[in-house]
């Protein structure tokens, strides 16, 4: 719950110290053989109860050893206690049978005329060694030894007191009395395989007998051994954690006081977004230092409306696109509230935010961006793919069209055009009938069709005289722009006559000879040669079928997708149509929607690129080009 700043700085700070824990951890694993669960046996040894691996480290670090002898530190863990050992090290006959033996090595060392218990001959070895690293016998020194008998011996060299330590440990260890009772303790090992690896441990090493009696300080001991191996990479470890603490503490003061301005967030996410989660604050334990702060919870909601609490990763492999993007929008509302707070203007870049939104969050983004507009300190600029967000939000914002801009792609260049058709062009086109060029009308053709269909029906014959401009049938060449006039005039009052110089003129002919120019230059087609253009190109591409099929029973309606199947079916297995095949199939997917106009969905062809349309009609007429005229039989 911080800015995106502070959330990068701990998300590193996290990495950084989750590292470094690693590779303490790898030491333990290493020496343990606890391979999966290394972390957890350690905190439940060293800090039981508390979910705190950074202090259980430091426990250990700080904590003087336990056992000085370094018995443990070749041995794993895992061998010595695992849930087959400890069961046994439990139970009261085995433990009996360990004081036993623990009971005749003390009688046996208190006989000793120089170890006592409190100065085991592990003693003696542990002084050997250490004198033996600091050269302490090569200067002439030597090392006197006062037996109980106030007897002091001398020993002049290591080798004389390597052999006075190993001839004390073979007297004790050789004791009648002490071997049976190791050999009862044996015995009791020899149930399974992890009970026979304890039994391996301890012939090797019988000193390790009197730690089997204290678990706890065992498994303490297991660990500061471990620690011991690699003290480096432990002080590495800890130097992070409290370089970084004080920064994570003010992390964590800093999400405290974001809460306020996130239920605001969350609040006006509530009331404006359909999703099918919910969003919201809770107090949680961090993972580093274990506090408590604030943080988002996601919910999903089921089909029964209750909520189900999951993580962030799960909630997200359930949500559609849409429902995905509205939840990216979270973020995105709690920057813009913290920039209201700045007091600076700033400049806010808006892209495609509405992408894959159904209607009801589209609107509810229009509707936040509208009150952000009006905020004095903020300047927007919205980008978009999707020309109905475009033209609502003009129109919902109050934005100039002189502000608004519709950008094209030519070569490596961007070009921004007056953004013309924000609102209904057929309207503008209606009020201008008279001085509009033959394309606008030629454009008009689909609209009106609608309105005859919506009205009348589709047995009209006007609907059905302009069904045959946009289809190739036998009375296609014959239709004139008067015959259109006289329909237009009908259907719309508002119209007034077109030139007259044009009335006796072929419609087809006329979208052939507009479409040549378009092919000439094609910069920037606007909306009406768009629609002229894949009039034309669906025109052409049904004379080419009609002149290819045999097949001419007649079409009561989608004439196109019904010639398409007939050319499919005959040349579906001819190889030297193949390319034909594919590039129909192209013209079925690109120009239905933008020959089936009407004033509510016009957008797809606004968002389609005027070279993709100029190449497919170059490609329909390189290709789909017939020789001879033909006449429809439809």
């Amino acid at each position: 719950m911080v800015n995106d700043t502070l959330r990068k700085e701990y998300n590193d700070i996290y990495n950084e110290i989750k590292k470094a824990e690693k590779n303490v951890l790898n030491v333990f694993k290493s020496s343990s053989g606890c391979a999966t669960k290394t972390e957890k046996q350690i905190l439940a040894d060293i800090t039981p109860g508390r979910d705190d691996f950074y202090q259980a480290i430091k426990n250990l670090k700080d904590t003087p050893v336990l056992n000085e002898y370094g018995l443990l530190k070749e041995i794993k863990y895992n061998d010595l206690l695992n849930e087959k050992t400890i069961k046994l090290l439990n139970e009261p006959g085995f433990i009996n049978k360990l004081k036993i033996y623990i009971e005749q090595y003390d009688n046996i060392i208190s006989q000793s005329t120089l170890l006592r218990k409190d100065f085991n001959h592990n003693n003696v070895e542990a002084i050997s060694s250490e004198l033996g690293k600091n050269n302490f016998f090569s200067n002439s020194n030597y090392l006197t030894i006062i037996e109980k008998s106030n007897n002091p011996i001398e020993y002049k060299s290591k080798e004389d007191l390597d052999l006075l330590i190993e001839n004390e440990k073979q007297r004790i260890l050789n004791n009648d009395s002490l071997l049976s009772a190791f050999h009862d303790i044996e015995k009791s090992l020899n149930g399974n395989e992890q009970t026979r690896k304890l039994k391996e441990i301890i012939s090797q090493n019988r000193d390790i007998i009197p730690l089997l009696l204290d678990l706890n300080k065992l498994k303490y001991n297991f660990w500061k051994e471990y620690q011991n191996k690699n003290p480096i990479l432990i002080e590495e470890y800890l130097k992070k954690y409290e370089e970084y603490r004080e920064r994570i503490l003010y992390i964590f003061s800093s999400a405290k006081k974001e809460k306020t301005r996130w239920e605001n967030v969350l609040n006006i996410f509530k009331t404006r977004f359909s999703v099918p989660f919910e969003v919201s604050i809770k107090n949680q334990a961090e993972v580093i230092l274990k506090a408590d702060v604030p943080a988002l919870t996601f919910s999903f909601k089921g089909k029964n409306g209750q909520c189900i609490e999951t993580k962030k990763e799960n909630l997200m492999q359930n949500l559609s696109n849409g429902e995905r993007r509205a939840f990216y929008i979270l973020n995105i509302l709690f920057d813009i509230e913290s920039l209201k707070e700045s007091g600076k203007e700033k400049l806010i870049i808006i892209d495609d935010i509405a992408d894959s939104f159904d209607y009801k969050n589209k609107y509810a983004i229009m509707e936040y961006i509208k009150e952000i507009s009006e905020f004095e300190n903020f300047y927007l600029i919205v980008l978009t793919h999707n020309f109905d967000f475009f033209r609502s939000i003009i129109m919902r914002c109050k934005i100039d069209q002189a502000q608004s801009y519709i950008a094209n792609i030519k070569n490596t260049t961007i070009q921004l055009f007056p953004a013309d058709y924000v609102r209904n062009p057929f309207l503008n086109w209606i009020k201008n009938y008279k001085k509009i060029s033959l394309n606008t009308i030629i454009s008009l053709i689909p609209f009106v069709r609608n309105i005859i269909e919506y009205t009348e029906g589709e047995n009209n014959l006007d609907y059905l005289k302009l069904t045959s401009i946009l289809h190739f049938k036998e009375e296609t060449p014959s239709i004139s722009f008067n015959d259109v006039d006289s329909i237009f005039k009908k259907y719309i009052k508002r119209i007034i006559d077109m030139n007259n110089n044009i009335s006796n003129v072929s419609v087809v002919e006329k979208i052939f000879e507009i479409a040549e120019t378009y092919e000439r230059n094609s910069s920037t087609l606007e909306l009406e040669s768009k629609v002229l253009l894949a009039i034309t190109i669906r025109l052409l591409a049904e004379r080419y079928i009609i002149s290819k099929i045999d097949d001419h029973t007649p079409i009561s309606k989608n004439q196109f997708n019904e010639l398409f199947e007939r050319f499919t079916k005959q040349y579906k297995s001819d190889p030297t149509m193949t390319d034909k095949l594919s590039l129909l199939t192209e013209i079925n997917i690109m120009t239905p929607e933008n020959i089936h106009l009407n004033s509510f969905m016009y957008e797809p062809i606004l968002d389609m690129s005027s070279d993709n349309l100029v190449d497919l009609y170059k490609r329909v007429k390189s290709k789909l080009s017939i020789q001879e005229n033909i006449k429809s039989p439809f």
